[in-house]
């Protein structure tokens, strides 16, 4: 986790492998946020814990699934009730 906040902030990316795009937002959210010079910065690690999360479902990027990890399971769907 990142920052010392009481607020609980969570960052994903990559639920559906085929959004690549997400992955670069991932990167640029984690070059602000880790950026000592960035009074932005230094005010959000004040006030919140990050639990950062920068690839959802390596598996299917790895195979080259769209929506499923290895199992088949359509991770932003199933949460409550995986298959």
């Amino acid at each position: 986790s990142l920052g010392e906040g009481e607020k609980q902030v969570w960052l994903i990316a990559r639920q559906h492998p085929g959004e690549s795009m997400a992955e670069w937002w991932m990167e640029g959210a984690l070059d602000m946020l880790t950026d000592p010079a960035d009074p932005h910065a230094r005010k959000l690690r004040q006030l919140c814990r990050f639990h950062v999360v920068p690839n959802c479902n390596p598996d299917g990027s790895r195979r080259g699934h769209l929506r499923t990890n290895a199992a088949g399971v359509n991770l932003n769907r199933e949460w409550h009730e995986p298959s």
